[in-house]
């Protein structure tokens, strides 16, 4: 227990290397019976200490099955109030669809039971906020993002201060430069006042965007810099491309920003950090551009463009697109297929027939009806090109 303890405080603070905080969460971890004993406990740190440490495989295992223990055990407010950090894992992975469906079904069954961890709805608010706007669908970011005051302010948990960044991150992308410093700027208290201000909190990068937005071009310097210092010394993958990805979007000399940006996709490349791979990929293909290597930047961009689309990250893929058809490409199709084209509650039930459940119990586990399920399944089978419940494996990937 205070191992796992130990690696989740250090994670969000991010003042050891993560090799060390990954060793701790190792020798916390034990055997399946003794996290079974100790519980949430143990759990919540130490996928929080995986989830800053880029193992979102290991977090993924030990969360299902911590879920699966509280559906046995009927504890259904539990299992929603795992939902969301689920969800921030698949987030990170590059599976927004999957994210979205455990976020939204977080939300839906929170309505239901006020027992729901207050700082579970606010995680899935932001989940679904990040999703949306990795989608370009800005009025659903902003509908995630209007959580009721009462709801956000009294939560000092890091979940709030992601919750804000969300706001900042929505604030930025309308235009709305003050908010979005404003928000960025209650999302460092939070995080502070949390328990840690590690990099693997996005507020500094956020807020330099927003400061190099308006106009503040050395502020909005220092902090990228501050950040990218922060995020070597931790050492994960996901955090230091990310601060990279942040000085380049902040730096006024191209070389500058394809030398981050180089470096950048050195460090996330074979991580498990995929949506970040991604955005990465992006950047630096339209760096390469800009500065007229075109074939180069038409090789990394429809990489980008296949990591955005594998993502469900539709807004990142439509950039991706643009820069291409700037470079002299042909334009390529951007329709949305397959898993991606699934509602949030289509995927849920897919998931768990793939888990082996019959329709019947997937109607007791979701608290629909029958009828329903089958609905769901027919649409997902006509959307995915497929005859049946045996294909759904290799269909989903």
């Amino acid at each position: 227990m205070l191992l796992a303890i130990a690696a989740g405080d250090r994670a969000l603070a991010g003042d050891l290397h993560v090799e060390r905080i990954l060793a701790l969460a190792t020798a916390a971890r034990g055997g399946d019976d003794d996290l079974r004993a100790l519980g949430m406990v143990v759990l919540q740190p130490l996928v929080g200490a995986l989830l800053c440490g880029d193992r979102y495989v290991d977090a993924l295992e030990l969360l299902d099955h911590a879920m699966a223990e509280v559906r046995v055990r009927g504890a259904l407010a539990a299992h929603v109030g795992l939902l969301p950090l689920r969800g921030f894992l698949l987030l990170f992975a590059g599976r927004i669809a999957d994210a979205v469906a455990d976020a939204a079904w977080a939300v839906e069954l929170a309505d239901e039971l006020p027992s729901v961890p207050r700082p579970a709805l606010v995680a899935a608010h932001h989940v679904l906020a990040e999703a949306a706007l990795e989608r370009g669908d800005l009025a659903a970011a902003a509908a995630a993002t209007s959580l009721p005051d009462p709801a956000v302010t009294d939560v000092r948990t890091p979940f709030l201060g992601s919750y804000l960044e969300s706001v900042g991150r929505l604030a930025l992308a309308g235009g709305r430069v003050d908010e979005a410093v404003e928000a960025y700027t209650a999302a460092a208290a939070v995080h502070t006042a949390a328990g840690g201000d590690g990099p693997v909190h996005d507020w500094r990068n956020g807020l330099a965007r927003a400061r190099r937005a308006g106009g503040d071009h050395g502020v909005a310097v220092d902090l990228a810099a501050e950040q990218l210092g922060r995020a070597r010394h931790f050492g994960a993958a996901r955090p230091l491309a990310a601060a990279l990805r942040a000085v380049a979007a902040v730096s006024a000399d191209l070389d500058e920003q394809i030398t981050a940006l180089d470096e950048a996709e050195g460090v996330v490349e074979g991580s498990e950090a995929r949506l970040e791979q991604a955005r990465v990929q992006v950047a630096r293909g339209a760096a390469l551009r800009r500065a007229g290597r075109r074939r180069q930047a038409r090789e990394v961009l429809r990489a980008g463009l296949d990591a955005a689309r594998t993502a469900g990250a539709a807004a990142l893929a439509r950039s991706a697109v643009e820069e291409l058809e700037a470079s002299g490409a042909r334009q390529p199709r951007l329709a949305i297929s397959g898993r991606d084209a699934l509602t949030p509650s289509e995927l849920r039930v897919a998931r768990l027939a793939v888990e082996g459940r019959s329709n019947r119990e997937i109607a007791e586990t979701l608290y629909v009806t029958r009828k329903t399920v089958e609905v769901h399944l027919s649409a997902t089978y006509r959307k995915l090109g497929i005859a049946s419940r045996q294909e759904l494996p290799d269909a989903l990937g």
